[in-house]
């Protein structure tokens, strides 16, 4: 059993200390919210604090800080015809359903209108009902 145990730290050990030379985990550390340069400072030996913040900003200066930021309508355009995928029967489905769906609103929103309209003509402007006088509320 203990030596289980031992082997299980030897191992835990070894990829941990792994970590150390990839700046990468560092800076997860650093972007996760809630961890950030304090759960380093805190929490690491105090010689692997200052390498590790320096690998994660020099990862951000090669690779992030001047690569370019695509929009959405720059990645659509990119997709070759022959990634982009072809339309079947779902897609014909959901177009209808849509498009039904889209047809019922239409629908109610002409029947709100027209009974608005004809509850116009046939009431006179005051609304039809005298005037009601605010009573004031009594606690």
């Amino acid at each position: 059993m203990c030596h289980s145990i031992e082997m299980g730290w030897f191992v835990l050990d070894k990829y941990y200390t792994m970590t150390i030379g990839s700046p990468l985990y560092a800076a997860a550390l650093l972007l996760g919210p809630s961890k950030r340069v304090s759960n380093i400072k805190n929490n690491w030996e105090e010689k692997w604090v200052k390498p590790a913040i320096e690998g994660a900003r020099k990862i951000w200066t090669e690779e992030y800080k001047t690569a370019s930021i695509l929009v959405p309508q720059q990645l659509i355009g990119n997709v070759p015809s022959s990634l982009k995928r072809k339309r079947n029967e779902l897609d014909d489905l959901f177009d209808e359903r849509i498009k039904e769906l889209l047809k019922n609103l239409l629908m109610k929103k002409k029947m709100t209108s027209m009974r608005s309209s004809i509850s116009n003509l046939f009431l006179p402007p005051n609304g039809g009902c005298r005037a009601r006088k605010e009573r004031p509320i009594r606690g």
